[in-house]
């Protein structure tokens, strides 16, 4: 088994076994690069074990001796550690595989699991019920409380014996369940943000701002990492440990913030739900966006850009237009919307999952943007517009111009120029931060940078 998923996938493989026969294979054996193992065992606490040899002489599996008869004359005594103490020795922070056969101190490593922030990605576990002490009734204890840690199971064996699990937490909404956006008018339309860090904050507060001066019935929440500087906002969450274990394990590099927000999106409070990066100015009313989102799951933009002529007569201005961007790699994870519908969440869980599959192992150490051979979250969505996802989510889904909702600042001064500058409602750029003071909203077209542009 451990061979096969060197074989199949970039991954390292870490083994234990404290028992003799194992230790003694291992020492000859010529094993692959990757696979680590140790000589001990794995238990609910730091210490040593008793095991008793296996029966036969070309047997391997040595066994755990009970409670009540703890040794024997052949019995040896093997070193096991915790779970916590393995990770923290090979300096993990995440297991995506877990796999336990080790003969009765399952019951107890699940315990210190379930009650720990820990949560491997697959668990795979044999129970040994109807030995060490163990009744069926131990086991079924510990598949309920898997169950209520998120874990779903995909597998058992017809003994009852062999279980395999993923972990995908119950979807739990922001707010308290009884302000349900069904009921709440306030929670019905609202804009979401994801702010980690100072710089992204202070951006997302002056958006904010924007907000409420030209949607003041709308609600805003935001997730970020300082909710003690975000009192503006009407919502702040809060981040569970689970949750906190995430953002810990895929999003360890700075690099990586921004693409959070996949992790949270289906935690919104709202029935109806527009994104806003934190670099974003909304300068108009955007019920526009919300009415026809009424009738979609999803809303789509284009990406903020403006096209730029082939033209190489240096003595002639170059041409320029608004760009219609169609093409499947050509949308913005920076503005979207989407509704509260099974379809919807069956999206998001994708989104997730194709974001921890495609930036699990290696490729987390590549950085965050496609460039540097790395992947972000709007790489991935564009990866699922392609492969069908949207398609087999059964999600009705809708494109919505740069010119109206996604405008960057290559685009104002041409928007200007073009009339379109007061239909123009959300902005999306650094630059505004940088610049509104000086010049006010409608003096960013007019910055002696952008006209070049124009």
């Amino acid at each position: 088994w451990d061979s096969a998923l060197l074989s199949m996938f970039d991954c390292e493989v870490w083994g234990f076994d404290p028992t003799p026969k194992t230790v003694e294979w291992v020492k000859q054996a010529s094993l692959p690069e990757k696979f680590h193992f140790s000589p001990v065992g794995l238990a609910d606490k730091d210490g040593e074990l008793n095991f008793q040899p296996p029966p036969q002489e070309d047997h391997i599996s040595y066994a755990a001796i009970d409670q009540e008869n703890k040794h024997t004359a052949q019995s040896v005594s093997c070193p096991v550690h915790s779970i916590r103490s393995l990770m923290a020795q090979n300096r993990h922070k995440h297991i995506d595989v877990l796999k336990m056969d080790i003969e009765g101190s399952e019951y107890g490593v699940l315990d210190e699991l379930i009650a720990s922030s820990l949560r491997p990605t697959q668990l795979f576990v044999e129970f040994h019920h109807g030995m060490y002490g163990y009744t069926a009734a131990d086991t079924h204890q510990r598949v309920l409380a898997l169950k209520q840690a998120g874990y779903h199971r995909f597998y058992h064996s017809k003994s009852g014996r062999e279980h395999g699990y993923y972990y995908k937490p119950s979807v739990k909404a922001l707010r308290a369940p009884t302000q349900d956006a069904s009921l709440d008018p306030d929670l019905d339309r609202g804009v979401i943000y994801f702010a980690f860090g100072k710089p992204a904050l202070d951006e997302a507060k002056l958006s904010l701002k924007s907000l409420r001066v030209s949607n003041p019935q709308l609600k805003a929440a935001i997730f970020t990492d300082q909710p003690e500087n975000a009192k503006e906002f009407d919502i702040s969450h809060q981040f569970t440990r689970t949750e906190q274990h995430d953002i810990e394990h895929y999003f360890v590099e700075t690099s990586r913030m921004p693409s959070l927000k996949v992790r949270f999106l289906d935690k919104s409070p709202f029935r109806l739900t527009m994104h806003l990066d934190c670099d974003t100015y909304v300068k108009g009313s955007l019920d526009p966006f919300f009415d026809i989102l009424e009738d979609h799951h999803f809303i789509l933009t284009n990406m903020p850009e403006l096209e730029q002529s082939t033209d190489t007569d240096k003595e002639r201005p170059v041409h320029q237009q608004i760009k219609n961007l169609t093409k499947s790699s050509a949308f913005s994870c920076a503005v979207f919307g989407y509704r509260k519908a099974p379809e919807t969440d069956e999206l998001l869980h994708v989104w997730w999952s194709q974001f921890v599959e495609k930036t699990a192992g290696s490729v987390r150490d590549k950085g965050n943007w496609g460039h540097t051979g790395g992947m972000n979250e709007q790489a991935i969505f564009h990866h699922m517009l392609a492969d069908g996802s949207f398609v087999r989510a059964g999600i009705k889904k809708t494109v919505l111009p740069n010119t109206m909702f996604n405008a960057g600042m290559s685009m104002w001064p041409r928007l200007k120029k073009e009339g379109m500058w007061d239909n123009c409602r959300v902005l999306h750029s650094h630059k505004i931060l940088q610049k509104i003071g000086e010049v006010g909203i409608e003096g960013l077209p007019d910055l002696p940078e952008l006209q070049h542009f124009s």
